[in-house]
């Protein structure tokens, strides 16, 4: 096996999860990242970049930094009063909602994380798992007197963004982006409270227990010099 399919082997098992049937390889007509990062394709996640010279087999440990969540500007007025208006403003309080489900979610799939000790500095062998949820966005309009019920097939979309970075030099060395609607494919269903809180903890847990699964994986991955 060479050295750059060790890489993605790794990669895959590492962002992926080791039970999935992706087959990641180089993008031959893709872009590096900014910071010099290889792309990949054939992930699960949408956009996955790695070092060339990948090399995990360190890391025995994990600590976590949230890079936040950020909701995407949609303006009250004009276009979302629209019959045709597809996107809608958060409140205050449905952000901190979103906030408070996406912490419960990842607390929740990490606290089951069994094959790497979590701490809380860095160190050798220390990786730091950044991650933040951007361009949040509702697809709900608001409630009105008098409105009738609405039917839909999402009721939002996000970006999920994960780094892996040694915690000593703050390199980043495996970078994967993910964006998603919050929905049950091929299911309509009537938007309210309950159903809405209720696909947001789903999309949630799906990008928290991906990530949980990838990080009890490491202790299984091959030598990069075998």
């Amino acid at each position: 096996m060479t050295t750059m399919n060790r890489v993605l082997l790794v990669t895959s098992m590492l962002l992926l999860g080791a039970c999935t049937t992706s087959n990641p390889k180089i993008d031959p007509t893709g872009e590096p990242s900014f910071d010099g990062l290889t792309p990949l394709t054939g992930t699960v996640m949408r956009q996955v970049w790695a070092r060339e010279d990948l090399d995990l087999r360190e890391y025995t440990k994990f600590m976590t930094e949230s890079a936040g969540l950020q909701f995407r500007p949609v303006r009250s007025t004009g276009s979302t009063t629209r019959s045709s208006a597809t996107e809608f403003p958060l409140t205050q309080a449905q952000q901190q909602r979103v906030r408070e489900i996406v912490t419960e979610q990842f607390n929740k799939a990490l606290d089951g994380v069994t094959r790497m000790q979590r701490v809380e500095s860095p160190g050798p062998g220390v990786l730091r798992v950044r991650g933040a949820i951007i361009d949040i966005v509702s697809r709900v309009p608001p409630e009105r007197p008098g409105r009738s019920d609405t039917y839909l097939d999402s009721v939002g979309q996000a970006t999920f963004v994960i780094e892996l970075i040694d915690s000593e030099t703050s390199s980043v060395l495996v970078r994967g982006v993910d964006t998603r609607s919050a929905d049950t494919p091929g299911v309509t269903q009537r938007a309210n409270r309950v159903t809405n809180t209720a696909e947001v903890r789903r999309l949630a847990s799906h990008w928290a227990r991906q990530l949980a699964d990838a990080l009890n994986n490491i202790t299984e991955l091959p030598s990069l010099n075998d």
